[in-house]
């Protein structure tokens, strides 16, 4: 492979990893606002994690942290998050 060829692949390799970040973080702050009125922190405040989707993306569960506290939280299409803590 020529050095041209290479570097445009490199390119186009970083700008669709950066695209998927973005993407990301705007879904990660969907997350967050939707598990603040669940829990009562503010969005800033939480912290998202493991993230897992099932039922052909229909429903998505994820961890959501705040002050201390672990949540279980669920996403589904119907019925919006809902959240339930930890012990």
């Amino acid at each position: 492979m020529n050095q041209k060829v290479y570097i445009i692949s490199v390119g186009v390799a970083l700008l669709t990893l950066a695209g998927c970040s973005t993407i990301q973080q705007e879904t990660n702050s969907y997350r967050q606002s939707g598990a603040a009125a669940e829990i009562g922190c503010s969005p800033e405040e939480i912290t998202i994690s493991d993230v897992k989707a099932a039922y052909l993306g229909m429903m998505q569960s994820f961890k959501a942290s705040c002050k201390g506290r672990t949540y279980q939280c669920r996403d589904q299409a119907d019925s919006g998050i809902r959240c339930s803590q930890l012990k």
